[in-house]
């Protein structure tokens, strides 16, 4: 496919790019830079598994292999009576931030309960109103 006319080398992005590069990079600079965009492009090689340690090998005791083996003798805990609690289970003493922040700042506004029939104090302020 031939390209059009107004495409020239001078405007090809992959040279213009590579000019800019010559242009920052020194020319000593240069060869090295080549060597590690080859590493880089090179492809990803596995690092190699690491060889696993072996264990030293221990001579095993047989006393300690008899005592391991045999179960743990486990003794029965004693069982505590569930209704008897010490006097000072069931006494809490509050702290004073807690007794401070348990009780609102403002008390809140009770209102008094409607009376039946008592017409509302905002009614017989409201404007009358044309029917």
């Amino acid at each position: 496919m031939a390209q059009p006319k107004h495409v020239t080398k001078k405007y090809d992005p992959a040279q213009r790019i590579m000019a800019k590069l010559r242009r920052a990079i020194k020319p000593d600079e240069w060869e090295h830079h080549m060597e590690v965009l080859e590493i880089l492009s090179a492809p990803k090689v596995p690092p190699k598994p690491r060889p696993i340690k072996k264990k030293k090998w221990r001579p095993f005791n047989v006393r300690r292999l008899e005592e391991l083996a045999t179960p743990p003798a486990r003794e029965m805990p004693v069982g505590r009576d569930p209704f008897k609690v010490p006097m000072t289970a069931l006494t809490y003493k509050i702290s004073k931030r807690l007794l401070k922040i348990a009780f609102p700042k403002v008390p809140t506004e009770i209102m008094p309960p409607r009376i039946p029939g008592k017409v509302s104090p905002a009614a017989l302020k409201a404007p009358p109103q044309g029917r």
